[in-house]
């Protein structure tokens, strides 16, 4: 016994003094391994990191780019948005440059002087400058290609067409595979305008009593081990979802309030109300028009203005006013007997930067400390990881690969969606296979009582059948003792596109693939997740295929729109998921 203490007591040891030497080692060598935010890393796209200068230096761009644009300096807010556009754009543009690099899709040195030389940029073609007797003037063009000092400009146009050009031929590649043929476009002219009219009895399984279904273990198991195959899942995981709603705090109040006043100290100073409104309010509905407001019935003012609007002589400036939307400015333009015309600016009371920091301390205080009192916490049930979408977050391929990689017990890190702070937890992780019967039991229940419903249906079919084909709806209520839940009906024309009662969403185009293909009078049963539709076809017009000739330009069209939407968003999952992002920029907030 003593003799295995001390070897158990040297290998603590030793791996002591391995450790010091590695640690300690690798601190004094210089080779200690950083953190990719540590290294200036903001993001990595597949095996390429982002550094921050990268995002930063196209930030600054943007941003210039906007405040010329706009006439005046960014406000806070407007800098947060476009720090998470550039940041997505950046992410974007990395994955396609990455995937062009990867398959070789790119432009020749003489390709890109070509198009520079014959395609001026837009900032150029647009700038009058440029123009003579009201042409552009090609001359004066080629005279700025020549001038040396213009190179670091169109280098940036030569960087633009790299980028963009490359993708655009790939965008037409995935369009000539969208285009539709003659007779695709036939198909679906048919399939949606084909009418046809039915009787028929829809059987819901809800009318049998759940007195009658007795269902035990055993049944529940049975089933489970006959249809495993229903049960196949790809790896999934449990997880609880801990979020913080962002709400203003007092001193965001405050400085909106500050903000509105000092506007107001501007108009009353001389500064044009109309030029402050178009600059600063946010007020989307009235902003483009520089917050003008015309022939607005008095009586629909809200109450708490009315009044004041009421004693106000033309010209004169009103608030600032607290109302539902945040705090508002008006000037009176024009005042009529039942109607005004005002201008207004509105300042909204909104979660500063800072208010969002210290709620995300507090969530990330939380989770260090494993306390959520004052925070929403739900357990989901298992979600497949390669699901499209999360709780809260939707369709994030970070949170997908964290699911992937996370152990059990492990925290994400917080995002923020719209007005939520969110973090999550692994619960339990699931490999790819069989569901536990545990885990489907629920459901395996209620498909259990489910079919023992319709067996019991099943024994008045051959009678519904003979009913409906007689079209007697009196004999088919008497069968079910007039219950309400079955529902008997002669349509009128129904298309493919047409819903009825009785027949789940799901599934409407099996229903009419299959009503298409039967004769006249011909009594089907369809068989559907909540009982039995029992019918006939007792009429079927088919489109005139003269009028497909007309049509069939606009047919084609729409489904060329639809088939490339779907190919382009299919590539764009696939850049994804074959270029995953890890996103480090809450480190550099």
């Amino acid at each position: 016994m003593r003799r295995i203490a001390i070897i158990v007591l040297w290998i603590l040891i030793l791996a002591f003094i391995g450790w010091i030497g590695l640690e300690l080692g690798a601190n004094i060598a210089g080779y200690k391994v950083y953190q990719p935010w540590e290294r200036g890393i903001i993001a990595k796209v597949g095996d390429y990191e982002v550094s921050y200068n990268e995002f930063y230096n196209e930030l600054q761009r943007v941003m210039a780019d906007s405040t010329k644009k706009l006439g005046r300096e960014l406000t806070l807010d407007e800098i947060e948005q476009l720090r998470k556009k550039v940041f997505d754009d950046v992410v974007d543009n990395t994955r396609w440059r990455l995937f062009l690099n990867e398959f070789k899709v790119s432009l020749t040195p003489d390709a890109i002087v070509k198009i520079i030389t014959l395609f001026p940029p837009p900032e150029i073609y647009n700038d009058t400058i440029f123009y003579t007797d009201g042409k552009f003037d090609y001359g004066k063009y080629l005279a700025l290609l020549r001038d040396q000092r213009s190179i670091p400009f169109f280098r940036d146009y030569e960087n633009r067409l790299k980028r963009d050009i490359p993708r655009d031929i790939v965008r037409y590649y995935l369009s000539v595979l969208a285009n539709p043929s003659d007779e695709e476009a036939k198909y679906e002219f048919i399939y949606k305008n084909r009418k046809i009219k039915i009787f028929y009895a829809n059987i819901p399984t809800a009318i049998v009593p759940e007195t009658l279904i007795k269902v035990n273990e055993n049944d529940l198991k049975d089933y489970y081990n006959k249809h495993k195959e229903e049960f196949k899942a790809n790896e999934r995981v449990k997880i609880i979802v801990i979020r913080s709603f962002i709400y203003p705090s007092s001193n965001d109040t405050i400085l909106s309030r500050d903000r509105i006043e000092s506007i107001k100290e501007q108009a009353k100073a001389g500064e044009n109300f109309n030029r402050l409104a178009l600059l600063f309010s946010e007020d989307l509905t009235t902003k483009d028009d520089s917050g003008k407001v015309k022939n607005f019935i008095i009586n629909n003012l809200y109450p708490e203005i009315r009044d004041s609007f009421l004693n106000a002589k033309e010209g004169d400036i009103l608030g600032p006013i607290l109302t539902p939307n945040g705090y508002y400015l008006y000037k009176i333009d024009r005042k009529n007997k039942d109607t005004i015309d005002y201008s207004q600016i509105l300042i909204k009371i909104k979660p500063s930067r800072e208010t969002k920091k210290l709620l995300k301390d507090s969530l990330q205080n939380a989770i260090k400390n494993r306390k959520f009192e004052g925070f929403r916490v739900d357990t989901s049930s298992y979600i497949p990881i390669d699901f499209e979408f999360f709780p809260v977050v939707g369709q994030n391929e970070e949170l997908r690969k964290f699911f992937k990689k996370a152990k059990n017990g492990q925290f994400s890190r917080v995002f923020e969606v719209g007005n939520t702070l969110v973090a999550f937890v692994v619960l339990d992780k699931k490999k790819k296979g069989y569901q536990d019967f545990e885990e489907v039991k629920s459901i395996v229940e209620a498909r259990v009582r489910a079919k023992k419903k319709k067996e019991i249906l099943r024994n008045k079919l051959q009678k519904v059948i003979e009913l409906v084909k007689n079209s007697d709806s009196l004999g088919i209520k008497q069968l079910f003792n007039n219950d309400p839940r079955v529902i008997i009906f002669e349509s009128g024309y129904l298309t493919s596109q047409t819903s009825f009662p009785g027949l789940p969403f799901n599934q409407k185009e099996s229903f009419y693939n299959r009503a298409f293909s039967k004769d006249l009078n011909e009594v089907d049963v369809f068989e559907h997740d909540l009982g039995f539709l029992v019918y006939k076809k007792i009429e079927d017009i088919k489109p005139d295929l003269r009028e497909f000739e007309t049509q069939k330009f606009l047919i084609k069209s729409q489904l060329y729109q639809m088939n490339f939407r779907n190919l382009l968003n299919e590539f764009e999952k696939e850049l994804k998921r074959k270029y995953p992002l890890e996103d480090y920029s809450e480190y550099f907030e």
